[in-house]
């Protein structure tokens, strides 16, 4: 059963599988608990968007990281918008992240900026600006071994 859905930033940034899935696993979070909807390059499709959003909606974590793509394409305009909506639909079940690593210019300009503003209107909300932040969450949450339980949707 899928419990932590890793949803945001894909393209050329490899943040689910080098680092956060890794770092969980290490730490106690089972790995067929984590959803990684990233198929590549060229991969996505309808049915696996279909697929996407059903995982999504049973997840008790919902993650959206925000950051470099490392393929100049700049942050999803998509991603962004679903990190928003996550926060006011589903404050206690979203984690998002807005990482300015590795972004210049006007990109990390803005993406400092929206954290700041996110900070501002959800005080309260599971907001980061690295992921580290993430790991240490969601390794705190469901890196015991006790029976998981998705959230009612």
């Amino acid at each position: 059963m899928k419990e932590i859905y890793l949803g945001g930033t894909c393209a050329n940034n490899r943040w689910r599988e080098d680092i956060v899935i890794p770092a969980l696993v290490e730490r106690g979070v089972p790995e067929d608990s984590i959803f990684n909807p990233n198929l590549g390059i060229g991969r996505w499709s309808k049915a696996a968007q279909e697929l996407e959003d059903k995982v999504r909606d049973f997840c008790s974590l919902v993650v959206y990281y925000l950051g470099d793509t490392r393929d100049g394409t700049g942050v999803s305009f998509y991603s962004a918008m679903k990190a928003v909506m996550a926060l006011y639909d589903h404050p206690t079940d979203a984690f998002v992240v807005i990482d300015t690593n590795g972004t210049e210019g006007h990109t990390a300009m803005a993406l400092d900026r929206a954290y700041r503003e996110l900070k501002k209107r959800f005080p309260d909300a599971n907001l980061a600006d690295n992921l580290q932040d993430l790991i240490v969450y969601a390794a705190d949450r469901y890196g015991r071994q006790q029976p998981l339980v998705g959230r009612d949707t």
